[in-house]
């Protein structure tokens, strides 16, 4: 008799579950910028398909150019296993183009414009939206906003010419962004009408993570922005930042800064950042902002005019703690007379660092220094010993000394570490800009110190 009830039960359970799914996963509607066809599942206007859509559901965008004068709204949520997709066909091209919005001379509805974007995803969970395209935007390009926001995709999509973020992301949890391309973000020229004095900068960064939990970023490209590209900031955590493109950028490819409150966990790993201002900074600029638990790990960074790495000494210059930079490889970064003063490889300047430790990275060919700690210690072994920084197993060369340049910052003393290598590894292709690491090109020394550095190719 107990098996036949647990028989039962189990039967009950899988229909209950085929009848859910059945139900969860019923409709897929369609928006057309031709000629929609006359049936209650085709629409005429994006915010309309969204309207209809319940958990489950697509939406089919079909290719073309989508003008709109307000933003597309999506106040939807989907469930776990019955997430809302928004999408256009892989071999169709929408455009959703923002340059009637926010055209006005005055705002009807005032929403900052950095709060706001062309797509704004806000109280909504269980949304994906793949290969969708907005052009021109007096704000961002995709918002994603407010604290009831979670488990959100922004997969293989598009911005251009924005004025505030590309994509934008303001205390929500689970998302994902993995695949966009961003070009033109940050924009004053994209500034809405009605702003009589434009400020002296857009606001934010080409994709910006503004107290975003539970992220990941990856596999993105980011070109031609004119500010910052991919900025992790204010109480950001538990998020990884890994295999991005950046290059062609006003100022540093990836930055992790804590701004206010506590910025913890981030991982930031096989990128690769090139024609940046820096290349990767780390900075903790609010007062009385804190980070902690970051690693930053085996990204590729070259040919950037100021530094490769920095800890930024930038505003308030607050506390970092437990920083882990290891098996990066960096390459011809920092340039004569910057504007900040000598440059080059990793640049750890800042007196409030703790529990730092840099190892097993690769400095090749960078102007100023392959590792620097600032001139103003007393003592560099004591320095190191009081802030708990370890600096060792780099590969840096050549160690030339550089002279003294206008700077902001202060002076550089050359530190690579007391075990630190000087040997010439064999690039893929140095000509070409292929910086990672013949399998076979670790020079002798290092094999033998069982030393791994910098990125492979086998």
């Amino acid at each position: 008799m107990y098996i036949l009830v647990k028989k039962r039960k189990i039967l009950i359970a899988c229909l209950c579950i085929a009848f859910l799914s059945f139900y969860i996963h019923a409709e897929t509607y369609t928006v057309s910028s031709g000629n929609p066809s006359d049936t209650a599942k085709c629409f005429r206007t994006i915010q309309e398909g969204i309207a209809a859509l319940k958990a489950g559901d697509s939406l089919v965008i079909r290719g073309g150019a989508y003008t709109i004068s307000s933003p597309i709204i999506i106040e939807k949520s989907g469930q776990e296993n019955g997430w809302i997709t928004i999408l256009s066909p892989s071999n169709e091209k929408v455009i959703i183009n923002g340059e009637a919005y926010r055209k006005e001379t005055a705002p009807v509805k005032f929403v900052p414009a950095d709060k706001e974007g062309i797509v704004t995803i806000q109280h909504s969970s269980y949304i994906r939206i793949e290969n969708i395209g907005v052009k021109y935007s007096r704000s961002m390009g995709f918002c994603i906003r407010d604290a009831e926001s979670h488990h959100i995709e922004l997969l293989h999509c598009y911005s251009e010419g924005t004025y505030s973020c590309g994509i934008g992301v303001k205390n929500s949890e689970h998302i994902r962004i993995i695949a966009c391309e961003i070009v033109d973000a940050n924009n004053l020229d994209y500034s809405p009408v009605w702003i009589k004095e434009k400020r002296h900068e857009a606001p934010h960064e080409a994709i910006s993570l503004m107290g975003a939990k539970y992220f990941e970023v990856a596999y993105n490209h980011l070109h031609m922005c004119t500010k910052e590209g991919i900025d992790c900031k204010e109480t950001s955590a538990y998020g990884t930042i890994h295999h991005n493109v950046v290059h062609d950028l006003y100022r540093q490819g990836i930055y992790i800064d804590s701004w206010f409150g506590r910025l913890h966990h981030v991982e930031v790993f096989e990128n690769t950042i090139y024609d940046c201002e820096w290349g990767i900074v780390v900075s903790s600029e609010g007062k009385n902002s804190e980070m902690d638990s970051v690693g930053i790990h085996h990204n590729i960074i070259y040919d950037n005019r100021a530094s490769g790495i920095q800890f930024g000494v930038f505003g308030h210059d607050e506390k970092r703690r437990f920083i882990n930079v290891y098996n990066n490889t960096l390459v011809n970064n920092g340039s004569p007379a910057h504007w900040a003063g000598l440059t080059g490889g990793i640049d750890v300047r800042s007196s409030n660092l703790f529990h730092i430790t840099i190892y097993q990275n690769v400095c090749a060919n960078n102007y100023g220094f392959p590792v620097a700690l600032s001139e103003e210690y007393d003592s560099i072994e004591n320095a190191l010993e009081k802030q708990r920084i370890i600096i060792t197993r780099n590969v840096c060369f050549p160690m030339e000394v550089k002279p003294r340049e206008r700077n902001i910052f202060p002076h550089a003393t050359i530190f690579c570490g007391a075990d630190n290598f000087y040997c010439e590894l064999t690039f893929c292709d140095y000509k070409n800009k292929d910086f990672r690491i013949k399998g076979d090109g670790i020079c002798e020394s290092l094999k033998q110190a069982n030393i791994n550095p910098g990125a492979y190719s086998y």
